[in-house]
């Protein structure tokens, strides 16, 4: 099993799901979801769920559909600049939702563990993720 990171900053964004898995093992299906992610201290993040698809149907969510973003620390407090995240489903896409968060108030120590939680609903399809994200000093 290989471990994948994926590294956020103001200029990159993370596809949380790249395409779809047509197997019909549940009724929400994604192709992939990150081992781990990693964000940078005092940096906007652009996060971005990709491919979501209703396995009953065999569509892609659309604007109906909601997901909402919500980062934890390890006792499951929200964090102030991450809490409630709506992601907006980008018009005319496979099932993708975009969001920003985080800005230059975003200042957690090096090293710090948290979790991502995604929540999502469209037509009584529901969706949870959780995604471990370690904050990391940025290289450049």
């Amino acid at each position: 099993m290989s471990i994948r990171v994926y590294k956020v900053s103001a200029v990159e964004t993370v596809r949380v799901t790249d395409g779809v898995q047509l197997d019909q093992i549940g009724p929400l299906m994604l192709n992939a979801t990150p081992s781990k992610m990693l964000l940078y201290p005092g940096n906007t993040h652009t996060l971005q769920v990709a491919g979501v698809l209703d396995g009953s149907t065999l569509n892609f969510w659309n604007a109906s559909g909601s997901i909402s973003g919500t980062l934890v620390d390890s006792n499951g407090n929200a964090v102030p600049e991450c809490n409630g995240v709506i992601l907006q489903y980008v018009p005319g896409s496979n099932g993708v939702f975009s969001a920003s968060f985080g800005d230059f108030n975003f200042q957690p120590a090096i090293g710090t563990q948290y979790t991502l939680l995604l929540d999502g609903i469209q037509n009584g399809v529901t969706m949870h993720m959780e995604i471990l994200v370690e904050i990391a000093l940025r290289a450049s």
